[in-house]
């Protein structure tokens, strides 16, 4: 007795209606906007002015492309340099003498408080004593910062402390002096803070598709504008100030 096997071949799953439509228009649409395209370039009467406009238009950005890339080679070799700066200062300033710790807390106060010529400082055997008048509210950063100096072992504090000015001989004067802005507070971003920027917005597109769609769009929007800030290289208040328009010239009769 043999047993008899038939094999029913199923057809394939025919796509959609709905993703045919899609398929169509989209289609459709490519081929608009080639044919849209080909007949800007080449109009027999404005073609050829369009298309040096295009080519000069290509070369000027492959050319701002070619700088943009210079510079960010040439920022990432200092930022590798600087780092390896760094790391050497860290090594031999624990060897450096106590003049030399004494100029370098003196710089040192000279960004952190706002009147640095009212605080005397004396090293001894790498350990820093403070002494002189100084602002409550610049005493503890001082002191933070000092104790990062590399080669400085201890901070020692005999100076005398002021919630304000009052009548103070020492403390008046101008105010204090506005800390640098680093990083991305900056106005102008460095090609290093640029790349990594836009990087990590694109890498943060696909990343978010999986959180609720609030979320979601909240967070593309959020990259968006930081990618036209990487882009453009302008600080956002600039980017959403509308340009003011152009006043008209008066008419002469």
């Amino acid at each position: 007795m043999r047993l008899a096997v038939h094999r029913i071949s199923r057809p394939a799953p025919q796509a959609s209606r709905r993703e045919q439509l899609l398929k169509a228009a989209g289609l459709t649409a490519v081929s608009a906007s080639a044919g849209a395209v080909t007949e800007y370039l080449l109009d027999p009467e404005r073609g050829h002015s369009r298309r040096a406009r295009l080519r000069d238009k290509t070369a000027h950005a492959a050319h701002e492309v070619n700088e943009g890339l210079e510079g960010l080679s040439r920022d990432l070799s200092n930022r590798g340099r600087g780092v390896a700066a760094g790391a050497r200062y860290r090594v031999v300033g624990r060897m450096t003498d106590d003049a030399v710790l004494h100029d370098r807390v003196r710089a040192e106060l000279g960004r952190q408080v706002s009147h640095p010529h009212a605080i005397q400082v004396e090293v001894d055997d790498r350990t820093v004593t403070l002494t002189g008048d100084v602002l409550a509210a610049e005493a503890d950063q001082a002191i933070r910062a000092i104790n990062r100096i590399p080669g400085v072992r201890d901070v020692e504090t005999q100076w005398r402390v002021y919630d304000e000015p009052g009548d103070v001989p020492t403390l008046q004067g101008r105010a204090r002096p506005g800390k640098p802005q680093s990083g991305l507070r900056q106005e102008n971003w460095s090609p290093t803070a640029r790349l990594l920027t836009a990087a990590g917005v694109i890498a943060s597109w696909p990343l978010s598709s999986r959180l609720p769609a609030t979320v979601r769009w909240t967070m593309r929007g959020a990259g968006s504008v930081l990618a036209a800030r990487a882009l453009t290289n302008q600080p956002l208040r600039h980017l959403a100030r509308r340009p003011s328009p152009h006043p008209t010239a008066p008419h002469l009769a």
